[in-house]
């Protein structure tokens, strides 16, 4: 059955729909967990001035305050999920950037977008399985580090050029956790 992958805006005092925008109309490849989420868990992030949903298997969009399409991307990826719980991972937006982990049962990558155009800043390959954490954007020192979770490992990538900073064991065995800034030192 055909589903509608939909943006809204509500407004925070009244709850009122102020728009509602669809991004994309398809039929989902494969379940979701219908107990602990929805083909909606995926959780838009803002600068205040643009609104970005990613719909994992389903692409990225970039709507303005005004329910305007600003941009919108298809990484031609369906992600197979374990189990088949779902697609879950919520953008993360750090200095113009979008961060985006695509881990999944096939091959695995993630990718730092330019949040003005959509466009890729650089790509990663990533030697992972299913992953639903959140990755964590810090400044060590004079670097912004990009820190995710994995089934494998745990690596830090340089936000600007996304070389690999450092690796360490996987920390669990399924990836809910995301790291946690009380978790990093800088020496």
């Amino acid at each position: 059955m055909e589903h509608k992958f939909d943006v809204l805006a509500l407004d925070r005092k009244t709850g009122k729909v102020l728009w509602q925008r669809t991004a994309k109309t398809a039929v989902p490849h494969e379940g979701g967990h219908n107990q602990y989420g929805s083909f909606a868990s995926n959780s838009p992030v803002t600068d205040g001035k643009y609104v970005y949903a990613f719909f994992g298997s389903r692409g990225m969009y970039c709507y303005d305050f005004k329910g305007n399409l600003v941009w919108e991307r298809d990484f031609g990826v369906q992600l197979r999920m374990r189990m088949a719980f779902g697609e879950g991972m919520a953008p993360v937006l750090a200095g113009g950037k979008l961060v985006l982990v695509f881990d999944h049962e096939g091959e695995s990558f993630m990718v730092v977008l330019d949040a003005k155009t959509g466009k890729d800043i650089w790509r990663a390959a990533r030697d992972e399985k299913t992953n639903w954490a959140a990755p964590l954007v810090t400044k060590v020192g004079v670097r912004t580090e990009v820190i995710v979770a994995g089934s494998n490992k745990t690596r830090s990538y340089d936000l600007e050029s996304g070389k690999v900073i450092w690796r360490s064991p996987a920390w669990v065995r399924t990836r809910f956790p995301s790291p946690s800034a009380r978790t990093i030192s800088s020496s």
